[in-house]
């Protein structure tokens, strides 16, 4: 009967070791607690074949013992006691080391765990340069948040505030963009993304853009080259204008650029800019509009140029304090 069992027992180990046996190997050379553990199994098991009090349990009689107490109906068919201990010794084995390797396989596992990484641009714009290539800057008081495995099993990051992306192209792998419940997907593009609390507007420089709402993927919209798209967080309505505004980026850039725009909009894009409040004119005629291209360095240069290539020479636009003025002279 012995001899049986270690037969039996040498052939599930094989199984165990043939199946395991990297894993095995490497938890017994570099783990040494792991080890000792195991040890101490094999050590119970091999005393256990020199226990002989199994011989003079009578088996039948006390299940026959068993089953009249459950009132349970007798079953004709009966293993031999060599039989039934080498299948109890086969499941203890099989368990013992199932055991083990579970045991292992996890704690392995909970030190692989997903870290995210986190870059803020706090009071200064900041270029982040990511695994797959791609790049993104972001604006002031903004946020990126990415996993380790991004460019390997995702390409998804998380964005509060506003950020220019220009992404590496990637067909088996699309870049997505999740900020409040939208979803922005690209294989590989230019543009800009700007969140408050309630809006996210999407500019597109190059390429196309799917623009979606993460728990409703049929509200959706596609955007093109010098599209704008725009998604109301409360309403989950989504919305495109075949236009883009390049001052929208003017943060990145660092230039403005107006072509036939109104003054009192162009007062609008430079107060949101720098920070300031905007009073208005009223009764401003249609044919007062700024056309320029200039830097975004200093607000007093912006002005002068401004106010000298109007041709409403009494129309100027000025910074009183915290405040930006359009007034007529």
């Amino acid at each position: 009967m012995i001899m049986k069992r270690k037969q039996d027992i040498k052939k599930i180990t094989k199984i165990i070791q043939d199946n395991n046996s990297e894993m095995i190997n490497k938890i017994y050379k570099d783990d040494e607690a792991s080890r000792k553990e195991f040890e101490a199994y094999l050590e119970v098991w091999e005393r256990s074949e020199n226990l002989k009090e199994y011989d003079h349990i009578d088996v039948d009689e006390d299940w026959q013992n068993v089953r009249s107490r459950m009132r349970l109906r007798k079953v004709s068919k009966r293993l031999p006691l060599s039989t039934f201990l080498v299948r109890i010794a086969a499941i203890l084995v099989l368990a013992l080391g199932l055991a083990f390797l579970l045991v292992q396989i996890m704690q392995k596992a909970s030190t692989v765990s997903t870290q995210y990484f986190e870059t803020a641009s706090a009071d200064n714009t900041e270029l982040i340069e990511l695994p797959d290539g791609s790049t993104i800057s972001l604006n002031k008081n903004s946020k990126i948040i990415r996993n380790n495995d991004f460019g390997k099993t995702n390409r998804d990051v998380i964005l509060e505030g506003e950020a220019y992306f220009e992404v590496t192209r990637n067909e088996s792998l699309p870049f997505k963009v999740h900020s409040l419940n939208s979803t922005v997907e690209v294989l590989g593009t230019r543009f800009d993304i700007k969140t408050d609390s309630s809006e996210v507007v999407v500019g597109v420089l190059s390429g196309r853009v799917a623009f979606y709402e993460s728990t409703n993927l049929k509200n959706r919209i596609v955007l093109d080259a010098e599209n704008t798209g725009y998604y109301n967080a409360v309403s989950g309505k989504m919305d495109s204008h075949d236009s883009f505004d390049p001052n929208q980026i003017a943060w990145h850039t660092h230039r403005f650029i107006f072509v036939d725009l109104p003054i009192n909009e162009v007062g609008g894009i430079l107060a949101d800019y720098y920070g300031l409040e905007l009073k208005p004119a009223e009764n401003i005629k249609s044919d007062d509009k700024v056309n320029i291209n200039c830097s975004t360095e200093s607000l007093d240069e912006v002005l002068y140029t401004i106010n000298h290539s109007l041709l409403d020479k009494n129309l100027r636009l000025l910074r009183d304090d915290n405040y930006l003025i359009v007034r007529r002279q």
